[in-house]
């Protein structure tokens, strides 16, 4: 009876290499580790460069029960660190390789059992993409990924409900592999509720950026992020006009307790413009660069991932004591604004500003300004890679909370949008989204007079 055979074998960028001592090494991309085993065992060890089974590995130590012992206790530390892909071969060669991406990945122990029953389907949170001149098929319900090896298994994927039901046929067998690694539904398989909640992209992005990183991820990031050159802390000044903004004078302020409870979403605004001196003071005290460290890193009011701060912020203004409409950039570092001067500028802030009110629900009750809250992903991915957009967010999310904070100190309205408008700031800066895109946004001006404030939302 034809089977799969699933053989076991280093990662791209981990090998083992035989030591001095008649042991080995396990050699990765940021030195070598040294592994003790038994001088009996470093052959076999070392087959794991080339692929070897399990049943090929136990077959040379049969005789020896604590040697064998030995030899799979090492096989499960190198595979829940994920330094081991399993090959899946068929009876015309391998199929595809199975990357775990956690140390939860396991295989069942007999592949020829998985039922075939030919009613299978893709999951809706699986996806396939290319790595290089390969694909790859990645669900976020998978604790591996999958490198396709045979092109045969494409067409396989898109008519998984037809392969034969045969409990022998490999193909079956592959898919039942599949199925019981999270790739495959049964078809007509009902989601409960809670699982019809989540949308392929919230699920993904959840699952990719809280995933525990093994050796094999600083590995695979440690190549990707070769040739990638740290942005400087601070951005470069936009070309524009130049206007500096008036100093901050710390005046009483509320104790912090007072200053959370008082804080609301408030979306409506006073007729009554705001000013510059008060712009720039929720700009300074919520944002501005407090300190630039020796090692090229900064500080400032909010946390970010190891002081990155890789955030930008703009301002988008409709009406202002002080300033014209327009689009401005905060120079956090020297508490200055600059006024972009391109053609697109001044109309992407209008039309910002009106998709703000959109987002409020207020469409005639736009905010009077409006911050736009960027990130330059390459300064933070640099470092933290497949976490760096989520670390992003987060310091968006403190850098709303601050937002909210000192607007309630300084008796304004507030409010962040839902939604944003990262095209109209490509408009606006004439910057392409992958160097410098917006993640987050907050509407404010004056208050209206008490009566009139309105209800509002905790």
């Amino acid at each position: 009876m034809e089977t799969l055979k699933i053989k076991w074998r280093c990662r791209a960028g981990v090998a083992f290499t035989a030591d001095s001592g008649n042991g080995v090494q396990l050699q990765l991309a940021d030195g070598f580790f040294g592994q003790p085993v038994r001088p009996q065992l470093a052959p076999l060890v070392l087959e794991l460069n080339n692929g070897v089974s399990e049943g090929e590995l136990a077959a040379a130590v049969s005789d020896d029960y604590t040697a064998l012992a030995l030899l799979f206790r090492l096989l499960n530390q190198l595979r829940g660190q994920g330094l081991l892909a399993a090959e899946v071969h068929g009876p015309t060669g391998p199929l595809a390789t199975l990357r775990p991406l956690s140390g939860q990945f396991t295989l069942p122990p007999e592949i020829a059992t998985l039922p075939g029953q030919g009613r299978w389907r893709l999951s809706r949170f699986a996806s396939l993409r290319r790595e290089d001149e390969q694909w790859v098929l990645e669900c976020t319900e998978a604790a591996c990924d999958v490198l396709i090896e045979d092109p045969a298994v494409l067409p396989a994927l898109a008519d998984a409900a037809n392969v034969p039901a045969k409990p022998a046929s490999p193909w079956a067998q592959f898919m039942g592999l599949l199925a019981d690694q999270g790739f495959l539904d049964v078809a007509g398989h009902e989601e409960v509720a809670a699982q019809r909640s989540w949308t392929f992209q919230d699920r993904l992005f959840h699952v990719s950026s809280r995933r525990p990183e093994t050796y094999a991820d600083g590995l695979r990031q440690s190549d990707e992020r070769a040739g990638l050159v740290f942005p400087s802390a601070i951005r470069p000044a936009h070309p524009g006009e130049t206007i500096q903004c008036p100093k901050v004078v710390h005046a009483t302020s509320g104790s912090l307790a007072d200053v959370m409870e008082r804080r609301r979403s408030f979306r409506a605004m006073g007729e009554s413009p705001v000013n510059l001196p008060t712009v720039a003071t929720l700009l300074y005290r919520s944002v501005r660069v407090t300190r630039q460290l020796s090692n090229g890193f900064l500080l400032r009011p909010y946390p970010s991932g190891g002081a990155m701060h890789e955030l930008e912020f703009y301002l988008a203004v409709r009406e202002c004591e002080g300033l014209e409409p327009g689009f401005y950039h905060y120079r956090s570092h020297v508490h200055e604004l600059t006024r972009l001067t391109g053609s697109g500028a001044a109309p992407a802030a209008a039309a910002m500003i009106e998709h703000c009110a959109m987002a409020w629900n207020k469409p005639d009750g736009p905010p009077q300004c409006l911050i736009v809250i960027a990130t330059r992903h390459q300064r933070v991915a640099c470092k933290y890679r497949s976490r760096a957009y989520r670390l992003s967010l987060m310091s968006a999310g403190a850098v709303l909370q601050n937002f909210y904070l000192v607007a309630a100190d300084l008796g304004l309205h507030g409010c962040a949008a839902g939604t944003g408008r990262p095209d109209l700031f490509v408009q606006a800066t004439g910057l392409s989204t992958w160097e410098e895109t917006s993640i987050g946004e907050f509407g404010f001006g004056n208050a209206p007079p008490a009566a009139d404030a309105g209800v509002s939302v905790p």
